[in-house]
């Protein structure tokens, strides 16, 4: 594990569900792992991604899989092809609010409110099955008519009563993404990635004072990317907490 800063600050616990139209709400559990191809001790944590992803670890439970390459490995001798800046800033915003050890890589962070390392497997599941008990929020996803331009509604309700603004967050992830690395400290290594997030995007402030509570949005997809190995996953981030309050994927 790699550590680059400390910072600390007790938070408090809310809320996420994913909801389909029409159909039975089931908890969802947004999961951040903070990565990188040129770290040593990331590919366990890439790989417990992996198969986190392909089967839940807590049964009932949508466990929704983020994997964030970060930047800041490339200086030391291989460019991660998956790195940006953006995710080494948010890695450090969440730095500024989570309880735990800074900014380090394999981070894991479970519902923008608690953090591991990436391949501890009995702190990931502890953290999920945690997540998974808060209280209830919906967030749903449709493809409306115009779906070959992949126009999305989304529509959300049960928010936490109060003041708190919050972000509606939209994230486009690729799986099954391979990397044969030819140098730094996973040099001659072939290493596989799910759940890679290809972009992540804020497309706009939730007031939870507002009667609208849906929002159509186009999501833009990189044409090399493969089709169907995509999803598109949106949460709603509290904008001061960070904490991550509803969550839905659905595929292109």
């Amino acid at each position: 594990m790699r550590m680059l800063a400390l910072s600390a600050m007790v938070m408090t616990f809310f809320v996420i569900h994913t909801e389909s139209r029409g159909g039975e709400s089931v908890p969802a559990v947004v999961v951040e792992l903070f990565t990188s191809e040129g770290c040593s001790s990331c590919p366990p944590a890439d790989a417990l991604l992996s198969e986190m992803a392909e089967r839940s670890p807590v049964q009932g439970v949508e466990f929704i899989p983020l994997s964030l390459h970060v930047d800041y490995w490339n200086r030391l001798g291989w460019t991660d092809p998956f790195s940006m800046k953006q995710f080494s800033d948010r890695q450090g915003k969440y730095s500024e609010h989570l309880t735990g050890q800074g900014i380090y890589t394999p981070q894991l962070v479970v519902n923008g409110k608690t953090d591991c390392v990436g391949s501890d497997r009995e702190a990931v599941i502890r953290q999920v099955s945690e997540a998974a008990a808060t209280k209830r929020a919906t967030l749903g996803l449709k493809w409306t008519k115009e779906k070959e331009n992949r126009h999305l509604n989304i529509e959300w309700g049960n928010l936490p009563a109060g003041d708190a603004k919050y972000a509606l967050m939209l994230a486009v992830t690729e799986d099954g993404l391979e990397t044969k690395v030819d140098r730094g400290e996973n040099a001659g290594k072939a290493l596989r990635h799910d759940g890679v997030v290809r972009q992540l995007e804020d497309i706009g402030a939730v007031d939870v004072s507002v009667a609208d509570r849906t929002k159509d949005h186009l999501v833009a997809v990189d044409p090399s990317w493969k089709p169907e190995h995509l999803h598109v996953v949106v949460f709603l981030q509290n904008q001061e907490t960070m904490e991550i309050v509803a969550a839905a994927t659905i595929k292109p």
